[in-house]
């Protein structure tokens, strides 16, 4: 019953504000999730195990038959 009474309300009114509602749902997701990758700004796994990777490249003989 109350989601029929919605329905012919909104076919009087019109669905602007539900999309509006939508929108700011949807900025609101887009901007939280943009605070979050602010916050972190931490190198990611990968490139630190790079870095580790090419320093001890650099100071050791990694697979090589001299003495």
């Amino acid at each position: 019953i109350d989601f029929w009474e919605d329905v012919e309300h909104y076919r009087k009114v019109g669905i602007q504000e539900i999309l509006d509602k939508k929108e700011a749902k949807k900025t609101k997701r887009i901007k939280l999730s943009q605070d979050k990758k602010d916050k972190k700004n931490k190198p990611n796994v990968f490139e630190i195990q790079k870095a580790v990777l090419e320093k001890n490249k650099n100071n050791y003989l990694i697979d090589s038959n001299s003495d």
